[in-house]
């Protein structure tokens, strides 16, 4: 049996998981020089796979109408420079805004990180109630999909234990973003979700160069030098499951 395309990847550490690199996409990179500084300073600091995962909002396009953005914006930073042999390797997805009825919509199979079942959803900032709780469950038993709540820290607030506890006995994935690391306020309760597994996932939700840079090292380096080795292979290994299947940007169709 052959390898998948994402297996021929060195996975030296974690992904990238969450990241907003694509080129005049959305809120994110605002041209093909940026989006290649960013990528060269992931890779400066050990990082070998990105996802890109552009923000999806259903209310205001649709998937097509997406789908053929991303692609002509992936298409952009291909032609404009981007190099595989010393950038990270960059998987295409989608980071969807909830809405109900989510877990019954057919189409966010097509939103899916490309080549896998692994789906990005970033959740409202609201109460969460049990339906939308039970929304997010049935992306997995009703369209067969993984999904991955994104910054996960964000929503503290939010969600009850009970409902959390709920999710990840149900195999939902949760991603953190760097920057909680970083946070005076926040590193401890970050790093105790990464530590307890809890979190699978880590992302630098870059955006561009000044507020929102690559920043994933400073997640690296933390759980690192709290005899975090073991940890961080562990979510390499998980990352890499979720991901198997993923097209390399370069041999994405259509681009």
């Amino acid at each position: 049996m052959s390898a998948t395309r994402s297996e021929t990847v060195v996975w030296r550490q974690p992904p990238d998981f969450h990241s907003h690199i694509l080129p005049m996409m959305d809120d994110g990179s605002d041209s093909v020089a940026t989006s290649l500084e960013m990528l060269t300073r992931s890779a400066a600091y050990g990082c070998s796979v990105m996802v890109a995962t552009p923000h999806f909002y259903p209310e205001n396009e649709g998937p097509d109408a997406f789908l053929a953005r991303r692609a002509a914006s992936a298409a952009r930073l291909l032609n404009g420079g981007y190099d595989p042999s010393r950038h990270p390797c960059v998987f295409l997805g989608a980071e969807v805004a909830y809405f109900t009825g989510i877990g019954h919509c057919a189409d966010l199979k097509r939103l899916t990180v490309l080549g896998t079942r692994t789906v990005l959803v970033e959740m409202p900032f609201c109460r969460w109630t049990d339906s939308m709780v039970d929304d997010i469950l049935f992306i997995r038993d009703h369209l067969g999909l993984c999904p991955v709540l994104a910054h996960i820290e964000r929503y503290r607030a939010f969600y009850s234990r009970r409902q959390l506890e709920l999710l990840i006995e149900e195999g939902v994935a949760m991603q953190v973003n760097a920057s909680n690391i970083a946070g005076c306020l926040t590193r401890y309760r970050a790093r105790r979700m990464v530590a307890s597994g809890v979190v699978q996932l880590i992302g630098s939700d870059c955006h561009n160069l000044g507020t929102r840079p690559p920043n994933l090292d400073v997640l690296l380096h933390d759980l690192a030098s709290h005899g975090g080795e073991s940890l961080l292979s562990r979510m390499t290994e998980q990352c890499r499951l979720l991901l198997r299947g993923a097209v390399p940007l370069e041999q994405t169709p259509g681009t």
